[in-house]
């Protein structure tokens, strides 16, 4: 897995975002993508294979359908990784 910012076309993740890999299985990954920020949302590209070996065939977020991708990106994908909310103690 590659990760881009989408907004300033580089390599990595955005500020205050972070990835993290639940599981791995031969014909899965399970991740999620993570926004530490309260305030701003975040825009990221995920690319799956290097070289073209893999792709990604459906993609879903918290509580949300699975939809198509049949691709080796995922970008311009709604939802964008939202503000997290304020925890109140």
């Amino acid at each position: 897995m590659r990760y881009y910012h989408a907004k300033s076309r580089r390599p990595g993740l955005p500020d205050a975002t972070t990835a993290l890999v639940h599981a791995i299985g031969r014909d899965f990954v399970e991740l999620e993508l993570v926004n530490l920020d309260l305030a701003a949302g975040r825009a990221v590209v995920v690319q799956v294979g290097s070289f073209d070996e893999h792709q990604f065939v459906e993609a879903s977020a918290a509580g949300c359908d699975l939809v198509a991708v049949d691709g080796r990106w995922l970008e311009d994908w709604d939802p964008i990784i939202r503000p997290r909310a304020a925890r109140t103690p």
